[in-house]
């Protein structure tokens, strides 16, 4: 039996990077004042980084209302369809503690997670890169919701790396994505 090693349980607080961070020029990075850019940037290379959509006061915010859902949850004060027992255990505990890893419907239950999904910079970016009929998809089980990757002995939760969910609901065929290193055509992406 493979025992993983002891990992701290509680993230490191995120601040936004200050303008001249390790990153900040990288490729792929764009302002609010940059879609155009943006657009065509991800339509070539299949991802993107939009600085600026939100204040930092907005972020707190948006982090201490997932936190006050996910505990909320947990002791039974949310409806049951914010829970899952499809991707999370039940019984999951961190530190000893009961925990949720995931708050589905989290739109229904967080005002600053509803206004964060529907942010105009976010809803300009998606509606050029796959049309004005994209949808949220926020009333099904997996259409917004809040993650906390946190492992724990306790758990059989995992941190499982960036992954699609390609096959877990509704998709389009032109989802956008990176070209292929051995077919791609295109230049490599600028270096800062």
């Amino acid at each position: 039996m493979t025992v993983a090693p002891e990992l701290p349980t509680s993230p490191a607080p995120l601040t936004p990077p200050e303008p001249g961070a390790v990153g900040w020029t990288m490729p792929g990075t764009f302002g609010t004042h940059q879609l155009d850019e943006l657009v065509e940037f991800h339509r070539t290379w299949g991802f993107s980084i939009l600085r600026g959509a939100y204040t930092e006061q907005e972020l707190v915010a948006l982090e201490a209302d997932m936190e006050r859902a996910q505990a909320a949850l947990v002791a039974g004060e949310l409806p049951e369809r914010c829970g899952t027992a499809i991707l999370d255990d039940p019984d999951a505990a961190v530190d000893g503690v009961p925990f949720a890893h995931y708050v589905c419907h989290v739109t229904e239950v967080s005002e600053p997670a509803d206004r964060a999904v529907r942010a105009e910079p976010l809803v300009a970016v998606m509606h050029r890169l796959i049309g004005e009929h994209a949808w949220l998809l926020d009333y099904e089980r997996f259409g917004v919701v809040y993650q906390d990757a946190r492992p724990g002995k306790e758990t059989y939760y995992s941190r499982i790396g960036w992954h699609s969910d390609w096959q877990s609901g509704p998709h389009l065929d032109t989802c956008p994505r990176p070209p292929s290193p051995s077919t791609s055509t295109a230049p490599p992406p600028p270096t800062a």
